[in-house]
């Protein structure tokens, strides 16, 4: 992952080599980074619930496991074990699967997107303060 810091330099020069830039385009350029930071935010919820749940279901399995050995139920009714142990393999990969994409690919795009936001609404006041700055010097002449 790049240091933000570092990523700054980068996109203020580009942002002051063209100064033709209009408003409308870095409106709807701040809107299609606002919407992708959204969807980025749906989906590392999304993994989030999912983790949470299959750590449930792990969780639960175990429970019931231990319930059934207790009272000898995996003897009692032997179908029940392949079963069991069938549902709490899987869970326990989809729970590892999903964290580590969470933590590998989710959470470090949600990071960049942020940064992006704000250094394009930093880029923004910038520009803006430039422009006020400008207009007081043409006023006070």
């Amino acid at each position: 992952m790049s240091n933000p810091e570092s990523r700054r330099p980068l996109v203020e020069g580009l942002v002051s080599q063209d100064e033709c830039i209009s408003e409308p385009q870095l409106k709807e350029f701040r809107m299609d980074l606002e919407k992708s930071l959204a969807s980025l935010e749906e989906k590392a919820q999304a993994s989030r619930r999912l983790t949470i749940r299959s750590a449930g279901i792990v969780t639960l399995c175990y429970v019931l496991g231990f319930i059934m050995n207790v009272m000898h139920g995996f003897t009692t009714y032997e179908f029940l074990a392949p079963i069991w142990s069938a549902v709490s393999s899987i869970s326990i990969i989809t729970c590892v699967v999903v964290a580590v994409r969470y933590w590998t690919q989710h959470r470090p795009a949600l990071e960049r997107g942020r940064i992006d936001l704000q250094i394009e609404m930093f880029g923004e006041l910038q520009r803006q303060i430039a422009g006020l700055s400008s207009e007081l010097k043409s006023q006070s002449k």
